[in-house]
């Protein structure tokens, strides 16, 4: 008799069909329940086989997946994540195995024939819905970190975008800033849009003028940030657009780090005071990165740690119950405590 089957009949994870029959591991005493009723629906007795105790350790797989998934791990805060869900997934005593698996149809058996107990993706570009329930329905699996305008069909844990949004325009309220301007290069990228929006709503309903400037090979047109996006060429552009636009003291929002630098550089060849007569928060707290800028700017911190713990718990449970809805988790952001603290607890959307 296939385990396979028994798990499908008890419709929970092959994983926790095993640890009932093994002994090996507690199980939650309803989907222990649901097991036994299966095994005896099977007609097989719970001890199957010789109880015997585990032989290997549940093996965790973090996979990156899709197009320009291997910049993933390049990126500093996203490496800072993959060392702390591997740090956390050894805390629950799973063997981690990092895997780049590409095209993305071929991951399904390719993490069968290694016998990975669940699965952690980075998803970047190209991959369907129907391609991740397909990793899924081989292996238990959560969705990592990017953003989804539209639910995901697995498991989903992630940093709230929103959030980041708004942060940043309460942070540059409170530096008493006479406008605030959402900058990026980038703006297609649906977390840019969420930070975007979310920060050009918080800024208006702040009582602060807002507007956008995005470059124009990038077509964040009105639809996604309103009348006011203002589209230029690239980067020197937008430095000398904010420049000359400005009025007053400025309040600058860059979406992520790599993106600050190259403006940083950018305005550093214009006679603007950083930090004085333009006072810039980033987001993803990468030191790497923002060390080398003088002044340096405030960054949010994504939670990389907390991040991790949510995403291996939630792989934990799914590994155990296969059954329940898909689950979409977000974690709050916070201003480094060097500016003021932000710890919010993780919520469910």
């Amino acid at each position: 008799m296939s385990i396979v089957r028994i798990a499908a009949k008890a419709g929970v994870s092959v994983a926790t069909v095993s640890r009932v029959i093994n002994n090996s591991k507690p199980v939650r005493p309803e989907l222990a329940g649901r097991v036994r009723r299966a095994l005896e629906e099977l007609k097989l007795p719970v001890r199957m086989t010789a109880r015997r105790k585990r032989e290997r350790d549940s093996v965790l797989a973090i996979l990156s997946v899709g197009q320009g998934h291997r910049a993933w791990f390049q990126v500093p805060v996203m490496a800072r994540i993959v060392a702390e869900l591997t740090r956390a997934a050894k805390k629950h005593d799973f063997r981690v195995m990092l895997a780049d698996i590409q095209p993305a149809q071929q991951i399904a058996a390719q993490i069968c024939q290694q016998k990975v107990d669940g699965a952690l993706l980075f998803v970047g570009g190209g991959v369907s819905d129907e391609e991740l329930l397909a990793i899924h329905h081989q292996v238990p699996s959560v969705r990592v970190m990017g953003a989804q305008l539209a639910p995901s069909p697995i498991d989903h844990v992630t940093v709230d975008h929103s959030a980041v949004g708004q942060l940043a325009a309460e942070y540059l309220a409170e530096q008493k800033v006479d406008e605030m301007v959402f900058l990026t290069c980038r703006g297609t990228w649906d977390i840019n849009y969420l930070r975007g929006q979310a920060f050009l709503a918080t800024a208006a309903l702040l009582g602060k003028p807002v507007r956008a400037l995005v470059c124009a090979d990038e077509p964040l047109s009105p639809h996604l940030l309103g009348a006011r996006t203002m589209q230029v060429d690239d980067v020197e552009e937008l430095a000398s657009r904010l420049v000359a636009t400005r009025r007053g003291r400025v309040g600058v929002f860059i979406p992520r780090d790599e993106e600050t630098v190259e403006v940083y550089r950018a305005l550093s060849r214009h006679s603007v005071r950083l930090g004085r007569d333009v006072v810039v928060i980033s987001c993803d707290n990468e030191n790497v990165r923002l060390s080398t800028l003088h002044p340096r700017p405030v960054s949010i911190d994504l939670r990389p740690d907390d991040i991790a713990a949510r995403a291996v718990m939630q792989i934990s449970h799914r590994i155990e119950d296969l059954g329940a809805p898909p689950a979409r988790i977000l974690v709050a952001p916070r201003l480094p405590s060097s500016s003021r603290s932000h710890a919010e607890p993780a919520h469910r959307a």
